[in-house]
C-alpha cells in the first residue's frame, strides 16, 4: 500500500508540474504574439530573425519589450534593444 501511495503523490507531482510548465509556455507564446502584431503595425514587416529572437525570449523579457516598443522608431532599434536584452 506504501508504494501505491507514494506512485499516487509522484503521479500527481508530475502532472502539476506538466500543468505549471504549461501554463507558462502558453503565456510566453501569447505574450511574444501579440509583440509581434504590435510591432509589426508599429515598423512593418518584421525579418524573420528579429521575429525569431522575440519568440525565444523569457516572459520577463517581453515585458520590458513591451514597454521598449512604444518607443522604438525603426527596426534596427529593435534590433539593438534585443542585442542589449539577450
Amino acid at each position: 500500500m506504501a508504494l501505491s501511495q507514494a506512485y499516487l503523490e509522484w503521479e500527481r507531482q508530475t502532472e502539476q508540474r506538466g500543468r505549471t510548465q504549461g501554463i507558462e509556455q502558453g503565456e510566453q507564446r501569447g505574450k511574444a504574439a501579440l509583440i509581434l502584431m504590435q510591432l509589426s503595425a508599429r515598423l512593418g514587416d518584421l525579418p524573420s530573425t528579429v521575429e525569431g529572437e522575440i519568440e525565444e525570449l523569457s516572459v520577463t523579457a517581453l515585458d520590458a519589450l513591451a514597454i521598449a516598443l512604444l518607443s522604438l522608431s525603426n527596426v534596427t532599434e529593435l534590433e539593438e534593444w534585443l542585442r542589449s536584452h539577450s
